[in-house]
């Protein structure tokens, strides 16, 4: 029996320890294979199944997670924007200019109909309205957001947020923008500990 091209790809179940700095629950890790995906739990990596509708494009997110992940270290550790700093800010956008490219905004969603409808109430009163017939009468239509399945694998990682202001996002007409981080710095570099003075002693 063959395995449906669309069906989740399985992973050896072997407990294996997360890398360092990667030990956060529910952070999503590429295999060694091609559509191999791990999830940390209690610090170990486990197997995640995914669609090989979703691999490709959750790759790109894990870059894009990644990338901003290490400019962020990299701001902190660094007083001055060095070049390096701002090479790494360039790739980080060059890399979200090509996933906007390939699917759309990172925060895009569809609006679908629902059936339900909203109640019309009586502004004096609280109560609803009711047509001659007896019937409620109904306003508009409950819609509802529909994001790509995508991205509800990877909603469960710690750095989702991280991701997804990347970009400005205009409900309105669905249109974005590269968020400010990917064209200047966010961080402010981390104070430096200065070491511990000696206490005078005492004359006794």
């Amino acid at each position: 029996m063959t395995e449906r091209a669309d069906g989740p790809q399985a992973t050896p179940s072997t407990a294996v320890l997360a890398p360092e700095g990667q030990r956060w629950d529910g952070t999503i890790l590429l295999g060694e294979r091609p559509g191999e995906f791990h999830v940390v739990k209690n610090a170990m990596l486990e197997p995640l199944a995914v669609p090989q509708t979703q691999t490709r494009e959750l790759r790109a997110l894990i870059g894009l997670r990644d990338q901003a992940r290490n400019l962020l270290e990299a701001e902190a550790g660094e007083a001055q924007d060095t070049p390096v700093l701002q090479q790494q800010r360039q790739e980080l956008h060059a890399a979200y200019d090509a996933y906007v490219g390939e699917y759309g905004p990172l925060n895009r969603y569809e609006l679908r109909r629902t059936g339900r409808f909203e109640k019309v109430l009586d502004e004096a009163t609280g109560e609803p309205i009711r047509d001659e017939a007896g019937e409620l009468v109904l306003g508009e239509e409950s819609m509802a957001r529909h994001r790509p399945p995508v991205m509800h694998t990877f909603k469960t990682d710690p750095h989702h947020a991280l991701v997804m202001a990347l970009e400005n996002f205009e409900d309105a007409d669905q249109s974005a923008n590269p968020a400010t981080f990917l064209t200047e710095r966010a961080l402010a570099p981390r104070p430096q500990v200065q070491g511990a003075r000696a206490r005078p002693r005492r004359s006794r």
